[in-house]
Formats: structure tokens, sequence, C-alpha cells
């Protein structure tokens, strides 16, 4: 599945609960794809005491935010501060 998608499901299932009695979602702050050009998945996320959050999962890309690739799938861990860097 690709990273993408991932983050659409998650959002769309992370947000139902908050949709109101309109149908109206909370406004978006903030928003990132991770990754290249191939499968990326985040496993696991949490948030973390600066603000920030760190996901951890796999890459299969050698570009875009991952540096390298060595071999099919690599672990990918991702660290964001408060101010998404």
């Amino acid at each position: 599945m690709h990273l993408k998608n991932l983050l659409l499901i998650t959002i769309f299932c992370g947000l139902s609960p908050l949709l109101g009695a309109q149908g109206t979602a909370p406004a978006l702050d903030w928003q990132h794809c991770y990754g290249g050009s191939k499968n990326e998945e985040f496993r696991t996320m949490k948030l973390t005491p600066d603000g920030g959050f760190i996901a951890a999962g796999y890459s299969q890309s050698k570009d875009g935010d991952v540096a390298t690739n060595l071999g099919a799938s690599d672990e990918w861990i991702v660290k964001v501060d408060i101010n998404h860097d």
C-alpha cells in the first residue's frame, strides 16, 4: 500500500469521530507525504514529548525523502519535531 493511500486512510479514520453533525472536519494545520517513488508504510506512530511525532515502518524507495535502499524493503524511522523538521 502506498504511503499516500495509508495517510488518507489514517486521516479519514482518525477524523471520522471528530466530524460534526454537518459532516465538516476540523481545519488541517499541516500535512506532508513522506517517502519516494516506491512503497512506504508507517506501521506505528507516536507523539513525542517535544510536540512532534516518531513513525516506524518500511520503505522500498531510494529517492525523495529516502536517501538509500539496501534491499527489497528497509526498516524506516522518521522523527518530526513540533516545527515539522
